[in-house]
């Protein structure tokens, strides 16, 4: 598919000061809120110590690295896929819980879908970095897990384990392994999009994510476009890359970083969501990371999302029972014996917490005391 401009339908009104004259504006679609500076102002504390080697951001600055980044991944303006992407097809339930081990575990988990968070099971050092199971038998050994169990991995991590991946996808030959594993399907990492960065590294962390899908499509591995954004154009890239490739319609969104606890940035991102929705052909089925909290307002607008968080697994380790019954929904102690597993309480959690978040969905919990349930277990999670 060749490159060409995003929708006319959705043009942007040309911001007013130097996003007006920057010679990125086209390809960058500029910020939505007027700036006499533009976003290079935002980074000057960075760019002042790059004598120390802190800034790495991908910017004309430093034109050795600016040229070398771009042309790793097909250039400026960003280029769409060659070959259609391959996206999952069979459905997902409402909730998908996050296992992420087979420790303290005896007994097989007896679930049909089940989210890994992909950097647990890929990782190592220089040339032994890859996928830690050989093929998709090892991995369910691994994570005791039926054979047949749907297995998604969620790219969602801090950024040098992304990087460490990006670094090493080609070289290594890491979406070919990943295929050998049988996965329902893998989210594309979700290179980070910060409002402090220059517009250059936005682009060319949207090109990553873009190469990154295309990348394991091409292998076989069923890919889930991870639509990070900050501004209405890249909302419009995301519209247009997605009217190219119908047959994607799951899609993935992390909410657990700065959106877990910050309602107004919440909104905004699914407004985001709703945004790209009404301009695309197919219905969209969001992969939300972390977002469980705004359940009842996401499956407003999409029925057919489903849920992925790591807390029935991550509370069991902790020997906490979720409860949801007449009178709530809450998290309780259950202390258990020494090197007793923890089967039958991870199970539990799971049933009562998928309940629960089909509760949500369904409107039967209201938002306040869904925020109750996700602050009382903050201190016994792992960062994600």
């Amino acid at each position: 598919m060749s490159r060409r401009s995003l929708p006319t339908l959705d043009a942007a009104t040309a911001p007013a000061g130097l996003c007006a004259t920057c010679g990125y504006r086209e390809p960058c679609g500029g910020l939505d809120e007027p700036s006499l500076f533009g976003c290079f102002v935002d980074c000057g504390g960075a760019c002042a110590r790059a004598a120390g080697g802190r800034c790495d951001y991908t910017c004309p600055k430093r034109p050795a690295q600016f040229a070398r980044r771009w042309a790793e991944v097909g250039g400026l303006p960003i280029a769409y896929p060659a070959a259609p992407l391959v996206g999952p097809v069979s459905d997902l339930p409402r909730y998908v819980p996050f296992i992420r081990h087979g420790s303290r575990r005896e007994m097989t988990l007896e679930l049909k879908h089940v989210a890994v968070p992909t950097f647990e099971l890929v990782s190592g050092a220089g040339r032994q970095y890859g996928p830690r199971a050989r093929d998709g038998r090892d991995l369910r050994r691994r994570l005791v897990l039926r054979p047949d169990a749907q297995v998604l991995f969620v790219s969602v991590a801090r950024d040098p384990e992304i990087e460490r991946y990006w670094a090493h996808a080609t070289e290594l030959n890491l979406p070919e392994r990943l295929a050998a594993l049988g996965l329902w399907g893998m989210t594309a990492p979700n290179f980070s999009f910060f409002d402090d960065m220059p517009r250059t590294q936005i682009l060319y962390n949207t090109a990553r994510i873009v190469r990154a899908t295309e990348a394991l499509s091409k292998a076989g591995v069923p890919s889930v476009l991870h639509l990070n954004a900050l501004t209405k154009a890249d909302l419009r890239f995301w519209v247009s890359l997605l009217r190219d490739h119908p047959q994607m319609v799951y899609v993935a969104k992390e909410f657990q970083t700065g959106a877990r606890s910050d309602r107004v940035r919440a909104e905004r991102m699914i407004d985001g969501l709703e945004f790209i929705q009404a301009r695309v052909p197919q219905e969209l089925r969001p992969i939300v990371i972390g977002g469980t909290q705004y359940t009842r307002r996401l499956v407003s607008s999409f029925p057919r999302a489903t849920f992925i968080d790591s807390r029935p697994f991550m509370n069991a380790v902790n020997r906490q029972r979720f409860v949801f019954d007449a009178a709530g929904a809450r998290w309780e102690k259950c202390p258990t014996a020494p090197d007793e597993p923890i089967d039958d309480l991870l199970a539990s959690n799971i049933a009562a917490y998928s309940r629960y978040v089909a509760a949500l969905g369904n409107g039967a919990i209201d938002d306040a005391a869904a925020a109750c349930v996700e602050a009382s277990d903050e201190s016994l999670t792992e960062d994600e």
